[in-house]
């Protein structure tokens, strides 16, 4: 028998839960899933931004346009929102790289997107306007290379460029 019982509850960390399954107790997080979107300039280039993250280890950071995705919107819909609101740009073209779904400990759906053909598109951010410092336009090998170095954190939002330059390049 399974029993659970809801010890955390929040915005981006959803619920963490106990599930006491036969003799042992489990630990489970859903984190609210996300979109990771790789932004191609209309001259080719790749567009990532530096943010500040003061809470993070690493106060400042680059990296790919993300966000979490809201109740009620799809992860297209995010992806275009984020795009509107970290860089200032819609996309004409918005694919999906890779979904991955992880479950178990840590729960949560992640949409590594391929974002293209911009227009001039802006969107207030609100509280989270002034995180972001700036845009960084660099060739997909270097954000790589920068990565492997660890120059960049390698995290789970990392694999989307290996995913990327697999399918897309």
């Amino acid at each position: 028998m399974q029993d659970s019982k809801v010890i955390y509850q929040g915005k981006y960390l959803q619920k963490v839960e106990e599930v006491q399954i036969a003799d042992s107790l489990y630990e489970k997080a859903y984190v609210r899933g996300a979109v990771i979107v790789f932004v191609q300039d209309n001259n080719g280039q790749w567009i990532f931004i530096e943010e500040k993250r003061p809470h993070e280890e690493t106060p400042q950071r680059i990296k790919p346009v993300t966000g979490f995705i809201d109740d009620g919107m799809e992860w297209k819909e995010t992806a275009q929102k984020e795009l509107q609101e970290e860089i200032g740009f819609g996309a004409k073209s918005i694919e999906l790289i890779h979904h991955v779904r992880h479950t178990g400990t840590v729960n949560v759906s992640k949409y590594f997107v391929f974002a293209r053909d911009l227009y001039p598109s802006k969107l207030d951010s609100g509280d989270d306007e002034d995180q972001i410092l700036k845009t960084v336009q660099m060739s997909i090998e270097t954000y790589i290379e920068k990565t492997l170095t660890n120059e960049y954190p390698c995290n789970f939002d990392s694999l989307g460029v290996f995913l990327l330059k697999e399918k897309f390049l």
